[in-house]
């Protein structure tokens, strides 16, 4: 879990404009200016081995595999929790071999197997999210300043905010990321644009070193 903060000064219109595109039901969201591709939107994603990816992609192009290899791919596994009722019920079943097909296609609509990956990717952190709180410091008829605590699963979404400062150049935005052990690191926006693209890189390549 990572502690992030968000601060917001511009003129009044401008921060206004710019807390009713991310704020849903007094909480903070990633969706409304940055949603989930419907066909990745389900309750729990079955995260593929990488290899048997790779399997997969050889039996299609008529590449001969050994018969451990096809025993593994029509081996079962759990499918997609798609809906919250399921979630008590036993994953349903599908083979390896059905699950990476999936994963492929999907991988061609969105550039991602799963919804974890498609939000590492755009957002900048796997998961939506978990709490936050809106606080209005200054508001008058000119000037308003606004700080956003929330929590992220693993990184700071910097995808995001990179997004947010292009929709909204008016807007100083400064981010606050805890990285634990009472170390801190800031990002203003769009001064330090350069070094919030180079986190996104960081954190793409450590979760992929982390799959591996």
């Amino acid at each position: 879990m990572v502690t992030n903060e968000l601060y917001l000064r511009g003129r009044k219109k401008d921060v206004d404009a710019l807390l009713n595109e991310i704020i849903s039901d007094d909480e903070l969201t990633f969706d409304k200016i940055m949603p989930i591709p419907p066909v990745l939107d389900v309750v729990m994603c079955t995260q593929p081995n990488p290899e048997d990816i790779l399997l997969v992609k050889k039996e299609q192009n008529n590449e001969c595999l050994t018969s451990e290899e096809k025993e593994r791919l029509d081996s079962e596994t759990g499918d997609d929790i798609t809906t919250m009722e399921d979630v008590m019920l036993d994953a349903p079943k599908i083979s390896v071999r059905d699950l990476c097909l999936k994963r492929i296609k999907r991988y061609e609509k969105t550039g991602a197997y799963t919804w974890a990956d498609w939000c590492l990717i755009h957002w900048g952190t796997r998961k939506p999210v978990y709490r936050s709180n809106l606080k209005i410091l200054i508001d008058t008829e000119v000037l308003t300043t606004a700080s956003i605590e929330f929590d992220t699963c693993d990184f700071l979404p910097s995808r995001f905010l990179l997004c947010l400062a292009k929709l909204h150049p008016d807007v100083l935005i400064k981010a606050v990321y805890d990285v634990g052990g009472d170390e801190e690191q800031t990002f203003t926006l769009p001064l330090d644009t350069e070094k919030l693209k180079e986190m996104h890189k960081k954190a793409l390549n450590l979760a992929k070193q982390l799959q591996q």
